[in-house]
C-alpha cells in the first residue's frame, strides 16, 4: 500500500534559535511522503531566510511569507494550501520524534480514525530526548467517548493542544483557528474532536514541547491572554450544553468558574500599573459578577451532591456566606482537601539518594517530609509539567533529568493508580531498574501512619491456606461512612454465626489497594470470597464498583458471594450495566444477594436472569442486636445526605424550619465523619453515633443506615428516600415497627413530627426478621455445598 501524503504545517515567528532543529525533525521523519509547509508569519529575524534555505534543500518544502497575523493566521494559511490526506502541526520551537508521523498515520489507517493523538514531553533546551515507550497503548474512542475522556482533569491539556495530533484534512473544511486569540487551541480542538467519528489516543511520547521563557506561554500571561482563556472555556461550555453533553458540561462549568476567579484574584500581580488603572478594572469586576452567577448555577446542579458542590466552592465564599451555609448543611462542608500524605519511609533507607517523580499534592508533601525529617536526600525531583511548578518556586525539573543523576530509590508520588501504572511502565522501558522504583498508595498523613501500620499488620496475620476453607470478607470499609461500618459489624457477626468453626478473615478496601500483592497468594481457590454488602455496585460509585470488579478478576476460580447489596444504575443507556451483563454472566460461581426488591427486580430482569443465583434478604446491619435507648430523650436530629445520592436539597431548609417551629432543639448530625475510620476504631466510633441517636426524641433522615441505627436504638424515626430508593426498599423489612416510617419528604409536616416524637423508647423486635436471616444462612449453605 502506498503511503498517503501528509501535510505538516509549521507556523514561524521569531524563533531563529530553534527553527533549524524543528525543521530537521520534520525532514528526518521515517515517514517520507510529506508536504512540509513553513509559514513565515512576518518574522523580523533570520527566520524567513532559513525557510528559503530549507526550501532549496528539500523539494517537499513549501514556504509562505506573509504579514504578521498571529499563530492562528499562520496555521490557517497553511491549512488553506495543504493538499495532504492528513494534517499535522509543529510549533517552530518544538521537536518531533522521528516516528511521529509514521506511528500516528498507521494508527489512523489501521483503525479508520479521523484523529490520532499522542502524548508529549516538556523539555528544556538541553534536555535528553527520551525515546517513546516500548509498551504502546492505543484507545479508540467514538465521538461520545472522546468527549468524555476529554473532560478529565488529567487529560484535558492533551486534548486542548493542536500540535500532538494527526488530523484528516476534511475536518478543517469548515473549521479554522480564531484570529487574534492567544488560546486558539482551546477555541478549536473540541470542535475538531466532535467532528471526528473515531479518535485514537496513544500513550507514546512522540512530541517534545519546549518550555522557554520568551514564548507566548513561557512567561507571565497578559490580561488579554487570560481573557481569551476565559472566552475559550465559555465557548466550550456553551458547546457542551448545546450538544446535551451533561457530564462534560458540568466539568467545564467548574473549570469556567475557577478560571474566572483565578483571573480576578491573581492576575493583578502580573499587570502593569497602567493596565490595573485602565478600563481592565471594569472587566475584572464583570468577571467577578459572572463568577457569582456561575456559582449559583453550580449549586443548583441536580447531578451532584451538595457536599461536593459546596466543598468545591467553599474557599471562594465570604465569611458571612460560609456561616450561613454551615447553619443549613453542617460543619462538614468546610472540610479542606488533605494536602499532606504519609511518606513510605519504611521502603527508603535513611541515607538514600532519592529521585521523586510527581510534583502535585503528594509530591510536594513527600518533598517536605524528606527534608524536614532527614529521610534521605532528594537528588532530583521531576514532573512532566515541571514549568508550572517552577513558577511557584519549586525545584522541579523535566523528566529526562532522571538520566543525568545517580539515585538509590525512585519514588512515584501520584494518587491516580492508572497513571502510576503507566509511569512505572514508562520508566522501566526507559531503562530505570524496576527494583529502584517505590510506590505506595498515598494516604492522608493525619491517618496515614496508623492506617498503613494496620494494613501491613492485618495482612501479615493472614496465613497461607492449609487446604481448609475460609471465608474472606472483602471490601470492608476503612473510610469515613459509619453506616458502612455498622453494616460490616452485622456482616462479620452473621458470617461467624453461620460458619462456626471455619476461619473468617476481613480485608478492607484500602488494605486491598495497598497490600493486594501480598494478599493474593495467601488466598486459595477453596476460600469463599464474600463481598461486603452495601450500595456501591453499579455506576453511582465507580471507584468502589471498580475495586470489586478487580477482586472478581483476581479470584476468578473462587466461589464469590455478594452479601445483601443494592445494584443501582443511574441511566441504563449510559451506564456500566451492559458490560456488567458480560462480567457477571461469564462467571457462574457468583451468588447475588439483594437487600431490596428494586435492585433484585432490575438485576434479574436485565443483568443476571438466573434466579438460582439471586435472592432478596434484609440488610445485614439489621442482624445486630437491640441497643437500648435513653429514657431522657431531648432533641430532634437531622441526618441528611449531602452527596450525589441526595435528591432533597430544595427540601432541606423547609424541613429544618418545620422542626424548628415546634420549639424543639434541632441538631444536624451525619453518619459520615471528617476522618477515615480504621477497622480497630470501628466499634468505638459506631458506639458514639448510636449513643447520640439513642438520646434523641426523633431522627429525620434520608440515610439508610441512620434509619437502621434508629431501629436498633428504639429511636422514633421519619425516613425518606434518596436517589437509589434503597431507604424505602430496605424499610419493607421493618415496616411493622410502629416507631419508624418511610414516606415522601414532601409529606413531612408538624403533625407527623409531633406524632412520632411521643412514641418514646422502643425495643427492636427481631423475631420477624430473624427468620429471614435463618433462610439466608440456609440458602448460602446450600449454594456453597456446606
Amino acid at each position: 500500500m502506498v503511503d498517503s501524503l501528509v501535510s505538516v504545517i509549521v507556523p514561524i515567528y521569531k524563533v531563529e534559535r530553534f527553527l533549524r532543529r524543528a525543521i530537521d525533525s520534520v525532514i528526518e521523519q521515517k515517514y517520507r511522503n510529506l508536504e512540509i509547509i513553513l509559514v513565515d508569519d512576518g518574522s523580523p529575524d533570520a527566520c524567513p531566510d532559513i525557510c528559503d534555505e530549507y526550501k532549496i534543500r528539500d523539494e517537499r518544502i513549501r514556504v509562505i511569507h506573509k504579514r504578521n497575523g498571529g499563530l492562528s493566521s499562520a496555521r490557517n494559511a497553511g491549512i488553506d494550501i495543504a493538499t495532504g490526506k492528513y494534517i499535522a502541526f509543529l510549533d517552530a520551537d518544538d521537536i518531533l520524534n522521528e516516528n511521529y508521523i509514521r506511528i500516528l498515520y498507521d494508527i489512523c489507517e489501521k483503525y479508520d480514525c479521523d484523529i490520532a493523538q499522542c502524548d508529549f514531553l516538556m523539555i528544556n533546551e538541553d534536555s535528553i530526548l527520551l525515546k517513546p515507550q516500548q509498551s504502546m497503548k492505543i484507545n479508540i474512542f467514538n465521538t461520545q467517548e472522546t468527549m468524555k475522556d476529554f473532560c478529565k482533569e488529567i487529560r484535558v491539556t492533551n486534548y486542548w493542544v493542536a500540535w500532538n495530533k494527526l488530523y484528516r484534512r476534511e475536518l478543517f473544511d469548515d473549521i479554522r483557528y480564531p484570529l487574534r486569540k492567544i488560546h486558539e487551541d482551546i477555541f478549536t480542538s473540541h470542535k475538531l474532536l466532535w467532528k471526528s467519528h473515531k479518535t485514537a489516543v496513544t500513550n507514546l511520547y512522540l512530541y517534545y514541547y519546549l518550555q522557554r521563557q520568551d514564548s507566548i506561554t513561557g512567561g507571565n500571561l497578559s490580561l488579554q491572554a487570560h481573557l481569551d482563556n476565559i472566552d475559550a472555556i465559555k465557548e466550550e461550555l456553551e458547546f457542551f450544553k448545546e450538544k446535551e453533553l451533561e457530564d462534560e458540561y458540568i466539568f467545564m462549568l467548574y473549570k469556567y468558574y475557577f478560571t474566572l476567579l483565578k483571573v480576578y484574584e491573581n492576575v493583578t500581580c502580573e499587570l502593569t500599573y497602567e493596565e490595573v488603572n485602565s478600563n481592565y478594572t471594569n472587566i475584572l469586576n464583570n468577571l467577578r459578577s459572572e463568577a457569582i452567577v456561575v456559582r449559583e448555577t453550580i449549586l443548583k446542579l441536580p447531578q451532584e451532591g451538595m457536599l461536593t458542590k459546596i466543598r468545591c466552592i467553599y474557599h471562594t465564599l465570604s465569611p458571612e456566606e460560609k456561616e450561613s451555609y454551615k447553619k443549613v448543611y453542617g460543619s462538614r462542608i468546610s472540610e479542606t482537601f488533605i494536602s499532606t500524605f504519609g511518606f513510605p519511609v519504611e521502603k527508603v533507607g535513611k541515607n538514600s539518594r532519592i529521585a521523586l517523580y510527581g510534583a502535585g499534592k503528594v509530591g510536594q508533601s513527600y518533598y517536605d517530609q524528606i527534608r524536614e525529617n532527614d529521610y534521605g536526600e532528594v537528588v532530583v525531583w521531576v514532573d512532566n509539567a515541571w514549568k508550572n511548578h517552577i513558577r511557584w518556586g519549586l525545584p522541579v525539573q523535566s523528566i529526562d533529568t532522571l538520566f543525568k543523576c545517580d539515585f538509590d530509590k525512585l519514588i512515584i508520588a501520584i494518587q491516580n493508580r492508572e497513571v502510576v501504572e503507566e509511569v512505572k511502565d514508562n520508566l522501566i522501558s526507559w531503562g530505570i531498574n524496576k527494583d529502584k522504583i517505590v510506590y505506595e498508595l498515598p494516604i492522608p498523613v493525619d491517618r496515614g501512619s496508623r492506617m498503613r501500620t494496620e494494613f501491613i499488620e492485618e495482612t501479615q496475620t493472614i496465613k497461607f491456606s492449609d487446604g481448609n476453607r475460609r471465608w474472606i470478607i472483602m471490601n470492608a470499609p476503612d473510610h469515613n461512612n459509619l453506616g458502612d461500618h455498622l453494616l460490616t459489624m452485622g456482616t462479620v457477626k452473621f458470617v461467624n454465626d453461620l460458619v462456626l468453626d471455619e476461619e473468617v478473615i476481613e480485608i478492607t478496601g484500602r488494605q486491598w489497594d495497598a497490600c493486594k500483592m501480598d494478599i493474593i497468594p495467601k488466598i486459595s481457590i477453596e476460600d469463599i470470597i464474600v463481598i461486603v454488602g452495601g450500595g456501591f455496585m453499579g455506576d453511582l460509585w465507580p471507584g468502589q464498583d471498580g475495586r470489586v470488579k478487580q477482586i472478581l478478576q483476581e479470584f476468578s476460580q473462587n466461589k464469590i458471594i455478594f452479601f445483601p447489596q443494592t445494584f443501582y444504575y443511574i441511566n441504563d443507556e449510559k451506564s456500566n450495566s451492559k458490560s456488567d451483563i458480560e462480567i457477571y454472566n461469564k462467571k457462574k460461581d457468583i451468588l447475588f444477594l439483594h437487600r431490596e426488591k428494586n435492585s433484585y427486580r432490575f438485576f434479574t430482569e436485565n443483568i443476571v436472569k438466573d434466579l438460582s443465583r439471586n435472592k432478596c434478604f434484609p440488610d445485614l446491619a439489621l442482624y445486630l442486636d437491640n441497643v437500648f435507648g435513653n429514657e431522657h430523650r431531648r432533641n430532634i436530629l437531622f441526618c441528611l445526605r449531602l452527596d450525589k445520592e441526595s435528591i432533597n436539597d430544595d427540601l432541606r431548609n423547609n424541613l429544618l424550619n418545620i422542626a424548628g417551629g415546634l420549639g424543639k432543639s434541632v441538631e444536624l448530625i451525619d453518619t459520615v465523619l471528617d476522618k477515615s475510620v480504621t477497622k480497630r476504631e470501628r466499634q468505638d466510633e459506631v458506639s458514639k453515633i448510636l449513643n447520640t441517636i439513642s438520646k434523641a426524641e426523633l431522627l429525620i433522615t434520608d440515610r439508610l443506615h441512620a434509619m437502621i441505627m434508629a431501629v436498633i436504638t428504639g429511636t422514633p424515626c421519619i425516613a425518606f428516600d434518596n436517589l437509589s430508593k434503597k431507604v424505602s426498599g430496605v424499610y419493607e423489612w421493618i415496616k411493622d415497627l410502629d416507631y419508624v416510617t418511610c414516606i415522601k419528604a414532601s409529606q413531612i409536616n408538624i403533625g407527623l413530627i409531633q406524632n412520632y416524637i411521643v412514641k418514646g423508647n422502643n425495643k427492636y423486635d427481631k423475631s420477624t426478621i430473624n427468620s429471614k436471616f435463618i433462610e439466608m444462612g440456609e440458602f448460602i449453605k446450600t449454594w456453597v455445598k456446606y
